[in-house]
Protein backbone atom coordinates (compact mmCIF):
# COMPACT_ATOMS: atom_id res chain seq x y z
CA UNK A 1 0.00 0.00 0.00
CA UNK A 2 2.77 2.37 1.30
CA UNK A 3 4.63 1.56 -2.71
CA UNK A 4 1.33 2.11 -4.06
CA UNK A 5 0.69 5.94 -2.65
CA UNK A 6 4.68 6.50 -3.10
CA UNK A 7 4.60 5.81 -7.07
CA UNK A 8 1.17 7.90 -7.61
CA UNK A 9 2.46 10.77 -5.69
CA UNK A 10 5.27 10.60 -7.59
CA UNK A 11 3.27 10.25 -11.10
CA UNK A 12 1.31 13.50 -9.04
CA UNK A 13 4.15 15.42 -9.16
CA UNK A 14 5.60 14.81 -12.63
CA UNK A 15 2.20 15.54 -13.91
CA UNK A 16 2.31 18.90 -12.40
CA UNK A 17 5.81 19.49 -13.44
CA UNK A 18 4.80 18.47 -17.27
CA UNK A 19 2.03 20.79 -17.21
CA UNK A 20 4.20 23.55 -15.47
CA UNK A 21 6.43 23.13 -17.87
CA UNK A 22 4.60 23.37 -20.93
CA UNK A 23 2.62 26.35 -20.00
CA UNK A 24 6.13 27.80 -19.55
CA UNK A 25 7.91 26.64 -22.46
CA UNK A 26 4.83 26.51 -25.23
CA UNK A 27 5.38 30.33 -25.72
CA UNK A 28 8.33 30.37 -26.15
CA UNK A 29 8.76 27.67 -28.93
CA UNK A 30 5.05 28.29 -30.14
CA UNK A 31 5.08 31.50 -32.82
CA UNK A 32 1.99 33.68 -32.48
CA UNK A 33 2.62 35.58 -34.67
CA UNK A 34 1.68 32.93 -37.64
CA UNK A 35 -1.69 33.91 -36.04
CA UNK A 36 -1.79 37.53 -36.59
CA UNK A 37 -3.12 37.58 -40.21
CA UNK A 38 -6.09 35.36 -38.90
CA UNK A 39 -6.56 38.03 -35.78
CA UNK A 40 -6.39 40.69 -38.32
CA UNK A 41 -9.14 38.93 -40.83
CA UNK A 42 -11.39 38.07 -38.47
CA UNK A 43 -11.57 41.79 -37.09
CA UNK A 44 -11.83 43.43 -40.37
CA UNK A 45 -14.89 41.21 -40.93
CA UNK A 46 -16.75 41.68 -37.33
CA UNK A 47 -16.08 45.39 -37.76
CA UNK A 48 -16.17 46.61 -41.85
CA UNK A 49 -13.09 48.09 -41.44
CA UNK A 50 -9.54 47.77 -42.20
CA UNK A 51 -7.55 46.54 -39.04
CA UNK A 52 -3.95 45.62 -38.29
CA UNK A 53 -1.61 45.15 -35.39
CA UNK A 54 2.36 45.36 -35.41
CA UNK A 55 4.76 42.86 -34.97
CA UNK A 56 5.40 43.01 -31.04
CA UNK A 57 2.88 40.19 -29.73
CA UNK A 58 3.74 38.79 -26.53
CA UNK A 59 1.41 35.99 -25.07
CA UNK A 60 2.05 34.39 -21.24
CA UNK A 61 0.50 32.05 -19.32
CA UNK A 62 2.04 31.85 -15.91
CA UNK A 63 2.18 32.89 -13.32
CA UNK A 64 -0.70 35.61 -15.22
CA UNK A 65 -2.29 34.89 -18.46
CA UNK A 66 -1.29 37.85 -20.00
CA UNK A 67 -1.23 39.77 -23.72
CA UNK A 68 0.58 42.64 -25.19
CA UNK A 69 0.08 43.85 -28.14
CA UNK A 70 1.33 46.86 -30.33
CA UNK A 71 0.57 49.55 -32.81
CA UNK A 72 -2.72 48.39 -33.27
CA UNK A 73 -5.06 50.46 -35.89
CA UNK A 74 -8.94 49.97 -37.16
CA UNK A 75 -9.89 52.43 -40.10
CA UNK A 76 -12.57 54.49 -41.01
CA UNK A 77 -14.12 54.10 -43.91
CA UNK A 78 -13.54 55.88 -47.22
CA UNK A 79 -14.20 59.74 -47.67
CA UNK A 80 -12.91 60.70 -44.27
CA UNK A 81 -9.34 62.79 -43.75
CA UNK A 82 -8.37 60.27 -41.01
CA UNK A 83 -7.33 57.21 -42.71
CA UNK A 84 -7.86 55.41 -39.05
CA UNK A 85 -10.24 55.74 -36.39
CA UNK A 86 -8.46 54.25 -33.51
CA UNK A 87 -4.85 54.01 -33.25
CA UNK A 88 -3.34 52.72 -30.00
CA UNK A 89 0.35 52.50 -29.25
CA UNK A 90 0.24 49.56 -26.78
CA UNK A 91 -1.97 47.27 -24.91
CA UNK A 92 -1.51 44.92 -21.87
CA UNK A 93 -3.55 42.74 -19.63
CA UNK A 94 -2.71 40.11 -17.18
CA UNK A 95 -5.32 38.11 -15.60
CA UNK A 96 -5.98 35.02 -13.92
CA UNK A 97 -7.76 31.84 -15.32
CA UNK A 98 -8.88 29.63 -12.66
CA UNK A 99 -10.76 32.47 -10.66
CA UNK A 100 -13.05 32.57 -13.82
CA UNK A 101 -13.79 29.29 -13.68
CA UNK A 102 -15.85 30.44 -10.38
CA UNK A 103 -16.85 34.12 -11.89
CA UNK A 104 -14.20 36.08 -9.89
CA UNK A 105 -11.78 37.86 -11.93
CA UNK A 106 -8.53 39.05 -10.99
CA UNK A 107 -6.73 41.62 -13.14
CA UNK A 108 -2.81 42.42 -12.38
CA UNK A 109 -2.33 44.85 -15.21
CA UNK A 110 -4.84 46.61 -17.69
CA UNK A 111 -3.22 49.23 -19.55
CA UNK A 112 -4.03 51.00 -22.91
CA UNK A 113 -0.96 53.55 -23.91
CA UNK A 114 -1.07 56.46 -26.17
CA UNK A 115 -4.81 55.51 -27.44
CA UNK A 116 -5.63 58.06 -30.46
CA UNK A 117 -9.67 57.94 -31.46
CA UNK A 118 -10.58 60.35 -34.35
CA UNK A 119 -13.74 60.61 -34.51
CA UNK A 120 -15.47 62.50 -37.63
CA UNK A 121 -18.48 63.87 -39.66
CA UNK A 122 -18.49 64.15 -43.46
CA UNK A 123 -19.85 66.60 -45.75
CA UNK A 124 -23.48 64.61 -45.51
CA UNK A 125 -23.35 64.52 -41.95
CA UNK A 126 -22.67 60.82 -41.38
CA UNK A 127 -19.86 59.70 -38.54
CA UNK A 128 -16.73 57.46 -39.04
CA UNK A 129 -17.92 55.36 -36.25
CA UNK A 130 -21.35 54.84 -37.82
CA UNK A 131 -22.26 51.15 -38.99
CA UNK A 132 -19.73 50.43 -37.19
CA UNK A 133 -19.66 46.06 -36.55
CA UNK A 134 -22.74 45.55 -38.80
CA UNK A 135 -20.99 43.88 -41.40
CA UNK A 136 -20.64 40.38 -40.04
CA UNK A 137 -23.35 40.53 -37.57
CA UNK A 138 -25.72 37.49 -38.05
CA UNK A 139 -29.47 39.92 -38.22
CA UNK A 140 -30.97 36.40 -38.77
CA UNK A 141 -29.92 35.22 -34.92
CA UNK A 142 -31.13 38.78 -33.59
CA UNK A 143 -34.05 39.02 -34.82
CA UNK A 144 -34.45 35.49 -33.50
CA UNK A 145 -33.18 36.22 -30.24
CA UNK A 146 -35.54 39.90 -30.09
CA UNK A 147 -38.51 38.04 -30.51
CA UNK A 148 -37.62 35.13 -28.02
CA UNK A 149 -37.07 38.17 -25.70
CA UNK A 150 -34.98 36.19 -23.44
CA UNK A 151 -33.15 37.49 -20.48
CA UNK A 152 -29.97 35.26 -20.12
CA UNK A 153 -29.62 37.43 -16.95
CA UNK A 154 -33.20 37.77 -15.78
CA UNK A 155 -32.25 37.88 -11.46
CA UNK A 156 -30.39 41.02 -12.25
CA UNK A 157 -27.07 39.83 -10.63
CA UNK A 158 -23.71 40.82 -11.96
CA UNK A 159 -22.05 38.13 -14.34
CA UNK A 160 -19.39 37.72 -11.96
CA UNK A 161 -18.82 37.55 -7.99
CA UNK A 162 -16.07 39.42 -7.50
CA UNK A 163 -13.86 41.77 -8.99
CA UNK A 164 -10.25 42.81 -8.25
CA UNK A 165 -7.90 44.69 -10.58
CA UNK A 166 -4.60 46.25 -9.12
CA UNK A 167 -4.21 48.49 -12.04
CA UNK A 168 -6.19 49.98 -14.56
CA UNK A 169 -4.49 53.22 -16.82
CA UNK A 170 -4.75 54.41 -19.97
CA UNK A 171 -1.71 56.51 -20.33
CA UNK A 172 -1.54 59.83 -23.15
CA UNK A 173 -4.80 59.35 -24.84
CA UNK A 174 -5.58 62.01 -27.58
CA UNK A 175 -10.00 62.36 -29.01
CA UNK A 176 -10.36 64.37 -31.60
CA UNK A 177 -14.06 65.32 -33.11
CA UNK A 178 -14.73 67.22 -36.20
CA UNK A 179 -17.54 68.47 -37.62
CA UNK A 180 -16.39 70.68 -40.69
CA UNK A 181 -20.18 71.18 -42.03
CA UNK A 182 -20.96 73.12 -38.17
CA UNK A 183 -17.85 74.40 -38.19
CA UNK A 184 -16.50 72.37 -35.25
CA UNK A 185 -13.70 70.91 -33.90
CA UNK A 186 -13.31 69.46 -30.33
CA UNK A 187 -9.75 68.47 -29.26
CA UNK A 188 -9.10 66.30 -26.03
CA UNK A 189 -5.60 65.55 -25.29
CA UNK A 190 -3.27 64.40 -22.72
CA UNK A 191 -5.90 62.22 -21.78
CA UNK A 192 -4.92 59.63 -18.25
CA UNK A 193 -7.13 57.79 -16.34
CA UNK A 194 -5.40 55.66 -13.15
CA UNK A 195 -7.71 53.20 -11.11
CA UNK A 196 -5.60 51.45 -8.26
CA UNK A 197 -7.07 48.70 -6.06
CA UNK A 198 -10.19 48.33 -8.27
CA UNK A 199 -12.77 46.27 -6.09
CA UNK A 200 -16.28 45.65 -5.67
CA UNK A 201 -16.33 45.27 -1.77
CA UNK A 202 -14.59 48.78 -1.16
CA UNK A 203 -13.24 52.10 -2.57
CA UNK A 204 -11.18 52.34 -4.62
CA UNK A 205 -8.51 55.33 -6.12
CA UNK A 206 -9.71 57.67 -9.37
CA UNK A 207 -7.56 59.86 -10.70
CA UNK A 208 -8.29 61.61 -14.07
CA UNK A 209 -6.07 63.98 -16.26
CA UNK A 210 -6.74 65.70 -19.90
CA UNK A 211 -7.00 68.88 -21.77
CA UNK A 212 -9.63 69.93 -23.58
CA UNK A 213 -9.00 72.77 -25.96
CA UNK A 214 -5.90 73.55 -24.01
CA UNK A 215 -7.50 73.72 -21.06
CA UNK A 216 -6.32 71.73 -18.19
CA UNK A 217 -9.04 69.85 -16.00
CA UNK A 218 -8.40 66.85 -13.41
CA UNK A 219 -10.45 64.80 -11.14
CA UNK A 220 -9.69 63.06 -7.88
CA UNK A 221 -11.80 61.03 -5.96
CA UNK A 222 -12.51 57.74 -4.02
CA UNK A 223 -14.88 55.44 -5.67
CA UNK A 224 -17.55 52.46 -4.68
CA UNK A 225 -19.77 50.62 -6.78
CA UNK A 226 -22.05 47.66 -6.35
CA UNK A 227 -24.47 46.00 -8.55
CA UNK A 228 -27.35 48.47 -6.61
CA UNK A 229 -24.93 51.52 -5.96
CA UNK A 230 -22.22 53.95 -7.17
CA UNK A 231 -20.37 56.83 -4.54
CA UNK A 232 -17.72 59.00 -4.83
CA UNK A 233 -16.41 60.51 -1.52
CA UNK A 234 -13.51 63.04 -1.05
CA UNK A 235 -13.52 64.29 -4.34
CA UNK A 236 -11.53 67.19 -5.87
CA UNK A 237 -11.95 68.82 -9.39
CA UNK A 238 -9.74 71.38 -10.97
CA UNK A 239 -10.47 73.31 -13.97
CA UNK A 240 -7.97 76.46 -14.79
CA UNK A 241 -7.79 78.08 -11.28
CA UNK A 242 -11.44 76.57 -10.11
CA UNK A 243 -11.63 73.93 -7.91
CA UNK A 244 -14.74 72.00 -7.00
CA UNK A 245 -14.79 69.64 -3.81
CA UNK A 246 -17.45 67.13 -4.25
CA UNK A 247 -19.45 63.75 -2.86
CA UNK A 248 -22.31 62.18 -4.75
CA UNK A 249 -23.93 59.06 -4.38
CA UNK A 250 -26.79 56.92 -6.45
CA UNK A 251 -28.79 53.65 -5.35
CA UNK A 252 -31.77 51.29 -6.17
CA UNK A 253 -31.25 52.24 -9.85
CA UNK A 254 -35.05 51.50 -10.43
CA UNK A 255 -36.01 54.16 -7.97
CA UNK A 256 -32.71 56.49 -8.52
CA UNK A 257 -32.00 57.56 -4.59
CA UNK A 258 -29.40 60.76 -5.38
CA UNK A 259 -27.41 62.58 -3.00
CA UNK A 260 -24.99 64.97 -3.96
CA UNK A 261 -23.02 67.95 -1.88
CA UNK A 262 -20.94 70.41 -3.95
CA UNK A 263 -18.72 73.23 -2.94
CA UNK A 264 -17.50 75.21 -5.86
CA UNK A 265 -14.60 78.47 -4.82
CA UNK A 266 -15.32 80.25 -7.69
CA UNK A 267 -15.78 80.12 -11.58
CA UNK A 268 -15.77 82.06 -14.42
CA UNK A 269 -18.49 80.65 -17.20
CA UNK A 270 -17.50 83.39 -19.64
CA UNK A 271 -14.64 81.84 -20.43
CA UNK A 272 -16.08 78.49 -21.43
CA UNK A 273 -19.65 78.75 -23.16
CA UNK A 274 -19.92 80.17 -26.03
CA UNK A 275 -22.04 82.87 -27.24
CA UNK A 276 -21.66 86.29 -29.64
CA UNK A 277 -19.95 89.32 -27.42
CA UNK A 278 -22.17 92.37 -27.74
CA UNK A 279 -21.97 94.16 -30.52
CA UNK A 280 -20.85 91.62 -32.55
CA UNK A 281 -22.82 90.57 -35.76
CA UNK A 282 -24.88 91.94 -38.17
CA UNK A 283 -27.43 94.33 -36.76
CA UNK A 284 -30.95 92.88 -38.08
CA UNK A 285 -32.91 96.09 -40.02
CA UNK A 286 -35.57 97.55 -38.27
CA UNK A 287 -38.77 95.33 -38.18
CA UNK A 288 -37.03 92.42 -39.98
CA UNK A 289 -35.82 89.97 -37.03
CA UNK A 290 -37.66 91.68 -34.47
CA UNK A 291 -41.01 91.30 -36.24
CA UNK A 292 -40.37 87.65 -36.67
CA UNK A 293 -39.82 87.42 -33.05
CA UNK A 294 -42.63 88.95 -31.92
CA UNK A 295 -45.21 86.50 -33.79
CA UNK A 296 -46.33 83.80 -30.96
CA UNK A 297 -45.32 79.96 -31.66
CA UNK A 298 -48.24 78.17 -33.00
CA UNK A 299 -48.89 75.12 -30.45
CA UNK A 300 -47.39 71.98 -31.65
CA UNK A 301 -49.09 68.76 -32.00
CA UNK A 302 -46.14 67.36 -29.95
CA UNK A 303 -46.50 65.08 -27.50
CA UNK A 304 -45.83 66.04 -23.81
CA UNK A 305 -42.74 64.95 -22.18
CA UNK A 306 -42.85 61.84 -20.06
CA UNK A 307 -41.93 62.71 -16.44
CA UNK A 308 -42.03 59.03 -14.76
CA UNK A 309 -38.47 58.98 -14.42
CA UNK A 310 -39.05 62.22 -12.14
CA UNK A 311 -41.79 60.42 -10.40
CA UNK A 312 -40.04 57.87 -9.59
CA UNK A 313 -36.43 60.06 -8.30
CA UNK A 314 -35.63 60.40 -4.66
CA UNK A 315 -33.25 63.56 -4.68
CA UNK A 316 -31.60 65.70 -1.83
CA UNK A 317 -28.08 67.94 -2.82
CA UNK A 318 -27.08 71.49 -2.57
CA UNK A 319 -24.69 73.37 -3.78
CA UNK A 320 -22.32 76.08 -3.00
CA UNK A 321 -20.69 78.64 -4.93
CA UNK A 322 -18.18 81.13 -3.74
CA UNK A 323 -17.94 83.54 -6.69
CA UNK A 324 -19.63 83.23 -10.16
CA UNK A 325 -19.19 84.89 -13.44
CA UNK A 326 -21.85 84.62 -16.39
CA UNK A 327 -23.10 86.45 -19.21
CA UNK A 328 -20.73 89.29 -17.28
CA UNK A 329 -22.57 89.22 -14.34
CA UNK A 330 -20.95 88.71 -11.08
CA UNK A 331 -22.46 86.77 -8.08
CA UNK A 332 -21.18 85.81 -4.13
CA UNK A 333 -22.30 82.99 -1.85
CA UNK A 334 -24.58 80.91 -4.23
CA UNK A 335 -26.05 78.57 -1.86
CA UNK A 336 -29.19 75.88 -2.94
CA UNK A 337 -30.91 73.18 -1.53
CA UNK A 338 -33.04 70.79 -3.75
CA UNK A 339 -34.73 67.44 -2.32
CA UNK A 340 -37.54 65.81 -4.34
CA UNK A 341 -39.75 62.61 -3.69
CA UNK A 342 -43.06 61.04 -5.49
CA UNK A 343 -42.68 63.78 -8.19
CA UNK A 344 -42.87 66.89 -6.14
CA UNK A 345 -39.44 69.01 -6.03
CA UNK A 346 -38.08 71.77 -3.75
CA UNK A 347 -35.44 74.58 -4.03
CA UNK A 348 -35.64 75.67 -0.80
CA UNK A 349 -33.35 77.68 0.66
CA UNK A 350 -32.02 79.53 -2.68
CA UNK A 351 -29.80 82.76 -2.03
CA UNK A 352 -27.04 84.56 -3.38
CA UNK A 353 -25.89 88.54 -3.25
CA UNK A 354 -24.86 90.45 -6.34
CA UNK A 355 -23.74 94.27 -6.61
CA UNK A 356 -24.45 95.39 -2.99
CA UNK A 357 -27.47 93.16 -2.61
CA UNK A 358 -29.10 90.15 -1.80
CA UNK A 359 -31.84 87.68 -2.98
CA UNK A 360 -33.67 84.81 -1.34
CA UNK A 361 -35.66 82.83 -3.14
CA UNK A 362 -37.97 79.07 -3.02
CA UNK A 363 -39.61 77.28 -5.70
CA UNK A 364 -40.74 74.17 -6.56
CA UNK A 365 -41.86 71.53 -9.21
CA UNK A 366 -45.09 69.39 -9.13
CA UNK A 367 -45.05 66.55 -12.21
CA UNK A 368 -47.45 64.26 -10.43
CA UNK A 369 -49.98 65.23 -13.08
CA UNK A 370 -49.02 64.98 -16.76
CA UNK A 371 -49.07 68.60 -16.40
CA UNK A 372 -46.32 70.34 -14.05
CA UNK A 373 -46.44 73.02 -11.63
CA UNK A 374 -44.39 75.34 -10.94
CA UNK A 375 -44.21 77.96 -8.27
CA UNK A 376 -41.71 80.34 -7.59
CA UNK A 377 -41.26 83.09 -4.71
CA UNK A 378 -38.38 85.88 -4.35
CA UNK A 379 -37.27 88.48 -2.23
CA UNK A 380 -34.48 90.62 -3.60
CA UNK A 381 -33.04 94.20 -1.88
CA UNK A 382 -30.10 96.68 -1.96
CA UNK A 383 -28.80 95.64 -5.72
CA UNK A 384 -26.83 98.73 -7.62
CA UNK A 385 -29.19 98.68 -10.60
CA UNK A 386 -26.88 100.26 -12.84
CA UNK A 387 -23.67 98.07 -12.38
CA UNK A 388 -26.00 95.10 -12.83
CA UNK A 389 -27.77 96.20 -16.39
CA UNK A 390 -24.51 97.82 -17.54
CA UNK A 391 -22.31 94.39 -16.43
CA UNK A 392 -25.07 92.57 -17.99
CA UNK A 393 -26.63 93.74 -20.86
CA UNK A 394 -23.72 96.77 -21.63
CA UNK A 395 -26.59 99.73 -21.17
CA UNK A 396 -26.88 102.27 -19.30
CA UNK A 397 -30.97 102.84 -18.78
CA UNK A 398 -31.64 103.32 -15.02
CA UNK A 399 -29.76 103.72 -11.65
CA UNK A 400 -30.62 103.43 -7.98
CA UNK A 401 -31.69 100.64 -5.47
CA UNK A 402 -33.43 97.89 -6.89
CA UNK A 403 -35.50 95.97 -4.63
CA UNK A 404 -38.31 93.16 -5.69
CA UNK A 405 -40.48 90.72 -4.31
CA UNK A 406 -43.16 88.44 -6.14
CA UNK A 407 -44.98 85.18 -5.69
CA UNK A 408 -45.94 83.55 -8.80
CA UNK A 409 -46.96 79.78 -10.00
CA UNK A 410 -47.88 78.53 -13.22
CA UNK A 411 -48.81 75.26 -15.38
CA UNK A 412 -47.77 73.82 -18.36
CA UNK A 413 -44.47 72.87 -20.09
CA UNK A 414 -44.54 75.22 -23.35
CA UNK A 415 -44.10 79.02 -23.55
CA UNK A 416 -47.82 78.61 -24.28
CA UNK A 417 -49.26 77.27 -21.26
CA UNK A 418 -46.86 78.88 -19.17
CA UNK A 419 -47.99 82.64 -20.31
CA UNK A 420 -51.78 80.95 -20.10
CA UNK A 421 -51.84 79.89 -16.77
CA UNK A 422 -49.30 82.54 -14.99
CA UNK A 423 -50.49 83.93 -11.82
CA UNK A 424 -49.26 85.76 -8.82
CA UNK A 425 -48.37 89.72 -8.03
CA UNK A 426 -45.60 91.48 -6.96
CA UNK A 427 -43.15 94.88 -7.11
CA UNK A 428 -40.33 95.87 -8.36
CA UNK A 429 -39.04 99.59 -7.31
CA UNK A 430 -36.11 101.50 -7.82
CA UNK A 431 -35.05 103.81 -5.06
CA UNK A 432 -32.27 107.18 -5.42
CA UNK A 433 -31.81 106.37 -8.76
CA UNK A 434 -31.88 108.14 -12.25
CA UNK A 435 -33.54 107.33 -15.78
CA UNK A 436 -29.97 107.76 -18.10
CA UNK A 437 -30.86 109.12 -21.38
CA UNK A 438 -33.40 111.94 -20.52
CA UNK A 439 -32.68 115.42 -18.88
CA UNK A 440 -36.12 116.97 -18.13
CA UNK A 441 -34.90 119.26 -15.52
CA UNK A 442 -32.57 121.00 -18.36
CA UNK A 443 -35.91 121.05 -20.58
CA UNK A 444 -37.51 123.12 -18.58
CA UNK A 445 -34.78 125.22 -17.50
CA UNK A 446 -34.50 125.56 -21.66
CA UNK A 447 -38.19 126.24 -22.02
CA UNK A 448 -37.40 129.67 -22.80
CA UNK A 449 -34.08 129.15 -24.97
CA UNK A 450 -33.70 133.05 -24.90
CA UNK A 451 -33.32 133.65 -21.94
CA UNK A 452 -29.64 132.12 -22.47
CA UNK A 453 -29.85 129.50 -19.21
CA UNK A 454 -26.19 127.29 -19.68
CA UNK A 455 -26.36 124.08 -20.51
CA UNK A 456 -24.04 121.02 -20.13
CA UNK A 457 -24.23 119.33 -23.65
CA UNK A 458 -21.02 116.98 -22.20
CA UNK A 459 -22.74 115.38 -19.81
CA UNK A 460 -24.84 112.62 -20.65
CA UNK A 461 -28.71 113.75 -20.02
CA UNK A 462 -30.82 112.46 -16.87
CA UNK A 463 -33.53 112.34 -14.95
CA UNK A 464 -33.31 111.98 -10.83
CA UNK A 465 -35.59 110.52 -9.12
CA UNK A 466 -36.47 109.32 -5.17
CA UNK A 467 -38.66 106.36 -5.94
CA UNK A 468 -39.49 104.29 -9.33
CA UNK A 469 -42.65 102.00 -8.43
CA UNK A 470 -43.59 98.92 -10.00
CA UNK A 471 -46.84 96.73 -9.14
CA UNK A 472 -47.64 94.27 -10.92
CA UNK A 473 -50.03 90.68 -11.27
CA UNK A 474 -51.03 88.61 -13.66
CA UNK A 475 -53.48 86.29 -14.14
CA UNK A 476 -55.66 85.16 -17.69
CA UNK A 477 -52.68 85.79 -20.22
CA UNK A 478 -52.13 89.33 -19.08
CA UNK A 479 -49.60 90.79 -16.88
CA UNK A 480 -51.22 93.77 -15.05
CA UNK A 481 -49.69 97.53 -13.76
CA UNK A 482 -51.70 99.68 -12.04
CA UNK A 483 -50.68 102.52 -10.18
CA UNK A 484 -46.83 102.39 -11.27
CA UNK A 485 -45.26 105.97 -10.14
CA UNK A 486 -41.55 107.90 -10.31
CA UNK A 487 -41.21 110.43 -7.97
CA UNK A 488 -38.38 113.32 -8.65
CA UNK A 489 -38.03 117.30 -7.76
CA UNK A 490 -39.39 117.80 -11.43
CA UNK A 491 -42.43 115.70 -12.37
CA UNK A 492 -44.80 112.47 -11.48
CA UNK A 493 -45.64 109.70 -13.62
CA UNK A 494 -47.99 107.32 -13.17
CA UNK A 495 -48.78 104.45 -15.15
CA UNK A 496 -51.46 102.66 -15.69
CA UNK A 497 -52.79 99.34 -18.21
CA UNK A 498 -51.82 95.72 -19.24
CA UNK A 499 -49.35 93.11 -21.47
CA UNK A 500 -51.01 90.62 -23.18
CA UNK A 501 -48.58 87.78 -22.42
CA UNK A 502 -50.35 85.47 -25.51
CA UNK A 503 -50.39 87.87 -28.46
CA UNK A 504 -47.09 89.34 -26.73
CA UNK A 505 -49.30 93.03 -27.07
CA UNK A 506 -48.74 96.33 -25.17
CA UNK A 507 -51.60 99.16 -23.89
CA UNK A 508 -50.50 101.29 -21.30
CA UNK A 509 -50.76 104.56 -20.87
CA UNK A 510 -48.17 107.11 -19.13
CA UNK A 511 -49.84 110.31 -17.77
CA UNK A 512 -46.65 112.43 -16.61
CA UNK A 513 -47.00 115.67 -14.86
CA UNK A 514 -44.56 118.58 -14.13
CA UNK A 515 -44.13 120.27 -10.48
CA UNK A 516 -44.94 123.56 -10.40
CA UNK A 517 -41.72 125.06 -9.38
CA UNK A 518 -38.47 123.94 -9.91
CA UNK A 519 -36.67 125.82 -6.98
CA UNK A 520 -33.57 123.93 -5.75
CA UNK A 521 -32.55 123.15 -9.23
CA UNK A 522 -31.47 125.98 -10.24
CA UNK A 523 -34.72 127.96 -11.78
CA UNK A 524 -37.37 129.93 -9.82
CA UNK A 525 -39.67 130.48 -12.23
CA UNK A 526 -42.73 129.69 -11.07
CA UNK A 527 -45.03 126.73 -13.40
CA UNK A 528 -47.95 125.05 -13.75
CA UNK A 529 -48.10 121.60 -13.86
CA UNK A 530 -49.55 120.40 -17.68
CA UNK A 531 -50.19 117.06 -18.03
CA UNK A 532 -48.35 115.28 -21.27
CA UNK A 533 -50.16 111.53 -21.83
CA UNK A 534 -48.46 109.20 -23.38
CA UNK A 535 -49.82 106.25 -24.92
CA UNK A 536 -48.05 102.59 -25.16
CA UNK A 537 -49.09 100.50 -27.65
CA UNK A 538 -47.90 97.90 -30.29
CA UNK A 539 -46.06 94.57 -29.26
CA UNK A 540 -42.79 93.59 -27.13
CA UNK A 541 -40.57 93.13 -29.82
CA UNK A 542 -41.77 97.00 -31.64
CA UNK A 543 -43.70 98.85 -28.78
CA UNK A 544 -45.22 102.16 -30.34
CA UNK A 545 -44.88 105.18 -28.34
CA UNK A 546 -47.05 108.21 -28.89
CA UNK A 547 -48.40 111.45 -27.62
CA UNK A 548 -52.06 111.01 -26.03
CA UNK A 549 -52.80 114.61 -27.94
CA UNK A 550 -56.39 114.01 -27.81
CA UNK A 551 -56.80 113.28 -23.63
CA UNK A 552 -54.33 115.78 -23.58
CA UNK A 553 -56.44 118.80 -25.05
CA UNK A 554 -59.55 117.20 -24.21
CA UNK A 555 -58.33 116.73 -19.98
CA UNK A 556 -55.28 118.34 -19.22
CA UNK A 557 -55.41 121.98 -21.18
CA UNK A 558 -58.23 124.06 -20.31
CA UNK A 559 -56.59 127.21 -19.89
CA UNK A 560 -56.09 128.93 -23.85
CA UNK A 561 -53.39 130.26 -22.28
CA UNK A 562 -51.38 127.35 -21.83
CA UNK A 563 -52.43 125.95 -25.36
CA UNK A 564 -51.02 128.95 -26.65
CA UNK A 565 -47.38 128.71 -24.23
CA UNK A 566 -47.68 124.80 -26.14
CA UNK A 567 -47.66 126.33 -29.62
CA UNK A 568 -45.66 129.31 -29.07
CA UNK A 569 -42.46 127.12 -28.10
CA UNK A 570 -42.48 127.72 -24.29
CA UNK A 571 -43.56 123.65 -24.01
CA UNK A 572 -40.62 122.94 -26.04
CA UNK A 573 -37.93 121.24 -24.49
CA UNK A 574 -33.83 120.36 -25.60
CA UNK A 575 -33.42 121.03 -29.33
CA UNK A 576 -36.97 122.69 -29.72
CA UNK A 577 -38.58 118.94 -29.23
CA UNK A 578 -42.40 118.99 -27.77
CA UNK A 579 -42.81 118.15 -24.20
CA UNK A 580 -44.65 114.78 -26.12
CA UNK A 581 -41.87 113.89 -27.55
CA UNK A 582 -39.51 114.47 -24.77
CA UNK A 583 -41.99 111.85 -22.68
CA UNK A 584 -41.52 109.53 -25.28
CA UNK A 585 -37.78 109.92 -24.61
CA UNK A 586 -38.12 108.84 -21.64
CA UNK A 587 -40.31 106.17 -21.44
CA UNK A 588 -37.99 104.99 -24.31
CA UNK A 589 -35.69 105.28 -21.79
CA UNK A 590 -37.26 103.66 -18.62
CA UNK A 591 -38.47 100.26 -21.28
CA UNK A 592 -34.72 100.09 -22.67
CA UNK A 593 -35.62 100.74 -26.27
Amino acid sequence: MKTLMKWGLIAGVVVVLLIVGAIVLVPRFVDVKQYKPKIEELVSEQTGRSFSMGDEIDISVFPWVGVRLSDIRLGSPKGFTSPDMVKVKGFEVRLKVMPLLSRQVQVKTFVVDSPEIYLEKNKAGTGNWEGLGTAGRDKSAEKKTEESGEDRNASGELPIKSLMVDRFSIINGLVVYSDPGAGLTKKLTDFNLDLTEISLDKPFLMELSAKLDEKLFALKTKLQASPSAISLSDGTFTLDDSTLSFAAGIKEFEKPNISFDLNLDQIDLDRYLPGAKAGEGEKAKPGEKKKAESKPAKAGKSSSPDYTALRKMVVDGQVKVGRLKASNITIQDFTAHVTGKNGVFNLDPLSLNLYQGSVAAKAGLDVRKNRPATRLSLDAKGIQAGPLIKDGASMEVIEGTLAAGMNLAMTGDTPEMVKKSLTGKGEVSFTDGAVIGVDLANMVRNVGSKLGVSQTPDQKPRTDFSELKIPFSAGNGLANVQDASLVSPLLRVLVKGSAHLIKETLDFRVDPKFVATLKGQGDTKERSGLMVPVLVTGTFAEPKIRPDLKGMLGKDITDPKKLQQLIQGDGSGQDGKSIEEEAKGLLKGLLGN
